[in-house]
């Protein structure tokens, strides 16, 4: 099947040559902060360009991309090489552009070169092919979507009649590296293949995930066509599907979430959790002698502060991780003589937050890589285990920190949570779900991320998502001229009205009907529009090609309407740049007030 995929690759290609080599010479001698900004989200794209070029050697219609490419790359890296050596501020950025993106995407390519050499192809390429027997619900997750594990691991648990279609692109490193961890803890500690979780290589997993939920396998996209773990139920859902799955299975009574939780617990942790009797897999230090050793306080409160610096350290959403003043005003929530003043403030996570008592009583950032620990060397199990023990043993506290996997896994096993998570992410309310169905999780929805390069990042990354969706929507609406012969702006501005329904960005609103829907009523505006009731059969063998441009156009659009939704939020916000709110500081204190056993309130009611 033709796809207008290849033509879009050669475009993204040329937009981004003609901004990055002009740029690359500012940011060498010295840019602006605005032209830093826009010269990183260049070189974000150009990797992402290289791994859906390197994704399958083989096939022909890429090599002149490529060659192309790969010159674009060697040339950037020769230009910032001289000047990353040094060790001032501006020679570190430097180098943490050449190391993140440029050295990554000479990697890719030459990696691709030794496919091709040796005649690799997708099908020499890791892959696990499930049958569909017993399946009434498949869910997509792109191989970047790490966070979503302990999600996904539960909904496959609790649900025997989901499975699960893994997307990978193997010309990407870090996918490949995320695959391998993912199937680890989706397999179990005993090494058998999980029995329903597929393992699909795509040129591209981003827009696999897309795809895949539309029903559309092109070739472009799956060169193994669909795979057979779809055979019953021809496409995927969404991986909140995953999210409702474990609030169904959680339910509303106390006997249901118990049988819930003690599910998971069999499923995910290792034998002697119970009695905190697990150790490092060379042995050594028991969780029960661990934790003896840094919580024996008696009948204190402990308040688990989650430090998080992921996003720095090239993992997903940068705009999420944890500023130094946003944790001090979280902390501040706790001091103040608000709460009950044995409050113990435990920071745990990614190190690198500065700070020291009184603001900090135990610090536990990176606990997992402390040298004699039951947790060095071992896995998510182990980690999950320490906090199934402290519930088990009846210790008194809690989990706060900013959206993110690591507090989902606990928050299922019986810890206490205060999940924060900023009003932009308007993935459906996903993690809303949880709220009334898994005991002790309390969503807290702020009004903006609570840090300064948070915010800047995000309305970067919300300018280019606006940029990237026109490209797309124009390309599709010019690719559906073609096969319709209907002017092109208005097939353009037909897709956005269907599309955007629900869409509305003064209001905040992002309410959009499924794309399925979308389509059906396009298809019918369009055979009104060329006088025929039957379209499908109007098209003919371009059917397949129409369906595969619409569905392309009508996502483009809703992605053009939410990142315009978020962009009014962060106009609108009037909180501080860097911080919590007051607001914000409030709903955080009822939270907590009201999550954590004989947390008293000094002057005021709960």
């Amino acid at each position: 099947m033709t796809t207008p995929f290849p033509q879009w690759l050669i475009d993204d290609f040329l937009d981004i040559r003609r901004e990055v080599v002009p740029l690359t010479a500012t940011v060498v001698g010295g840019p602006t902060p605005q032209e830093a900004d826009e010269y990183e989200k260049l070189l974000r794209r150009l990797l992402r360009h290289v791994r859906t070029i390197a994704a399958d050697p083989t096939d022909e219609e890429r090599v002149g991309a490529y060659d192309q490419t790969y010159k674009l790359v060697g040339d950037l890296l020769e230009q910032l090489h001289p000047h990353i050596g040094g060790q001032d501020g501006h020679a570190r950025d430097l180098a943490r552009l050449y190391h993140t993106y440029l050295g990554p995407a000479r990697d890719v390519m030459v990696a691709a070169i030794d496919w091709k050499h040796h005649g690799v192809g997708f099908n020499a390429l890791p892959r696990r092919d499930v049958p569909p027997d017993g399946l009434d619900t498949v869910l997509a997750q792109a191989a970047y979507m790490s966070g979503d594990m302990f999600g996904v691991s539960a909904a496959l648990t609790l649900n025997p009649g989901m499975g699960l279609a893994l997307f990978y692109d193997p010309a990407a490193n870090a996918d490949r590296d995320v695959r391998a961890h993912l199937l680890r803890f989706y397999d179990g500690a005993g090494g058998a293949q999980h029995p329903r979780v597929a393992l699909v290589p795509t040129t591209d997993c981003e827009a696999a995930y897309r795809l895949a939920q539309d029903g559309n396998f092109p070739a472009r996209v799956f060169p193994l066509g669909r795979p057979p773990i779809l055979a019953n139920v021809q496409r995927c859902v969404a991986i909140g599907r995953g999210t409702a799955a474990v609030a169904e299975a959680f339910g509303t009574t106390a006997e249901t979430a118990a049988r819930a939780r003690d599910a998971l617990a069999r499923e995910w942790l290792p034998a002697g959790w119970r009695t905190g009797q697990v150790t490092a897999p060379g042995g050594g230090k028991t969780i029960a002698q661990w934790v003896t050793e840094k919580f024996d306080r008696g009948d204190r409160a402990y308040c688990f502060v989650w430090f998080r610096r992921s996003g720095a350290k090239g993992g997903a959403h940068q705009e999420l991780d944890t500023s130094v003043a946003a944790i001090r005003d979280l902390i501040g929530v706790l001091r103040e003589g608000r709460l009950i003043q044995n409050a113990t403030v435990v920071m745990i996570g990614d190190s690198g937050h500065g700070l020291a008592h009184p603001d900090v009583d135990i610090d536990l950032t990176e606990y997992w890589t402390e040298q004699g620990s039951p947790f060095v060397g071992g896995d998510r199990r182990a980690q999950l285990a320490l906090f199934a023990y402290l519930v088990e043993k009846k210790m008194n506290f809690m989990n706060v920190g900013m959206r993110s996997g690591a507090l989902e896994g606990p928050a299922l096993l019986g810890a206490r949570t205060v999940y924060l998570e900023e009003r932009y992410n308007l993935q459906e309310g996903r993690m809303e779900q949880w709220q009334g169905r898994v005991p002790g999780y309390t969503r807290i929805e702020l009004g903006h991320v609570p840090t300064a390069s948070g915010k800047r990042i995000l309305k970067g990354l919300l300018e280019v998502g606006v940029k990237r969706g026109e490209r797309e929507l124009d390309a599709a609406a010019g690719y559906l001229e073609g096969l319709l012969k209907l002017p092109k702006a208005d097939l353009k501005v037909l897709v956005q009205k269907i599309a955007c329904r629900g869409v509305v960005p003064a209001e905040h609103r992002f309410e959009p009907f499924e794309v399925a829907r979308c389509f059906t009523d396009l298809c019918r505006e369009i055979g009104d529009r060329l006088g025929t009731a039957d379209l499908k059969k109007t098209l003919g063998g371009a059917w397949n090609d129409f369906r595969y441009a619409a569905f392309a156009g009508l996502r483009a659009a809703q992605s053009i309407g939410k990142a315009e939704v978020k962009l009014r939020m962060g106009r609108d916000y009037d909180g501080p740049e860097e911080g919590l709110s007051k607001t914000d500081q409030e709903r955080l204190w009822q939270a907590m007030a009201q999550t954590i056993d004989n947390w008293q309130v000094k002057g005021r009611g709960k």
